[in-house]
């Protein structure tokens, strides 16, 4: 929406496709930040809710 300068209507908004693709893609972009900060997060600030970390265990 922001890149196209558009807005989805709100009855395509709430519907449980488009639902589900906006929260896959937030997960995708969390599990991209946790893969490229592990080891500083987890090594270095003693962090424990690192996704990649949550996963091994």
């Amino acid at each position: 929406e922001h890149d196209a300068f558009v807005e989805v209507p709100a009855k395509i908004a709430a519907t449980r496709p488009l639902r589900v693709l906006k929260d896959t893609f937030a997960d995708g972009v969390h599990l991209r930040n946790d893969l490229f900060s592990y080891q500083r997060e987890v090594e270095d600030e003693g962090e424990n809710s690192n996704c990649v970390l949550v996963l091994e265990r």
